[in-house]
């Protein structure tokens, strides 16, 4: 009996802004967890959190507080604190929202004999499949991804998914990633992958247009016309 053929396509999925809209569901944990752990007052502090990884933004934060510790230490902290308080909070704030198409997208690609699925997220893993179990999307992703809480580069956190693209699917072809930030076409492609970006996240479209994507949409609700930019149609 012949194997199943491999995938030719692996599509790497963001999180924040381009499946899920969080609103102010996770600035108050973040922030309350650095504080707890640290000490450290970061109300005032500005970082930019679209297309960042969380070890890119807790490494900022301790650097603008002056936070004295191993990094590692204090991140491992943060996470555990982080996670319990997102645990406890996110499936019943009234702000997360599935964005429009998402859905249909993860099944259409989910059925495609020659599609793959992985995360490339800068989110935390636990974090990020809280968030995916309260759409229950995390069965889209059995084999997980690359995750902001192990890289704090984004492209790195794309390789990782692309290593688990080949590790669980035998997947050794075209890779995309979907996501909502110019960070996420500059990770794709420093890591060897195509961009679709989308304007569901913070950054209006007519910006995402100056990011050297390979394509730009409104948002996901057209799934025949994203499987055509794939090449899976």
């Amino acid at each position: 009996m012949s194997e199943p053929p491999k995938p030719r396509v692996l599509v790497i999925m963001d999180v924040d802004g381009t499946m899920i809209k969080n609103g102010d569901a996770l600035r108050v944990p973040f922030y309350q967890a650095f504080e707890e752990v640290t000490g450290a007052n970061i109300r005032g502090v500005k970082v930019n959190f679209a297309g960042n990884t969380d070890r890119a933004i807790i490494r900022q934060f301790i650097e603008v507080s002056g936070v004295n510790g191993d990094y590692e230490d204090l991140l491992a902290r943060f996470a555990d604190r982080f996670c319990e308080l997102v645990d406890g909070s996110y499936d019943s704030h009234p702000s997360p929202r599935l964005l429009p198409g998402v859905r249909d997208l993860l099944e259409a690609l989910r059925q495609h004999p020659e599609a793959a699925l992985v995360l490339g997220t800068g989110n935390i893993r636990r974090s990020c499949e809280i968030k995916l179990r309260r759409f229950e999307l995390l069965d889209y992703f059995p084999h997980g991804g690359g995750f902001g809480g192990d890289h704090e580069v984004r492209a790195d956190a794309i390789r990782a998914a692309m290593e688990v693209g080949r590790e669980a699917y035998g997947w050794d072809g075209e890779a995309w990633v979907i996501g909502d930030t110019p960070n996420d076409a500059i990770a794709a492609h420093d890591a060897g992958a195509r961009t679709l970006l989308v304007a569901t996240g913070m950054i209006r479209k007519e910006n995402l247009e100056y990011a050297d994507a390979e394509h730009v949409l409104d948002d996901l609700t057209d799934t025949a016309r994203v499987m055509e930019i794939l090449g899976l149609a």
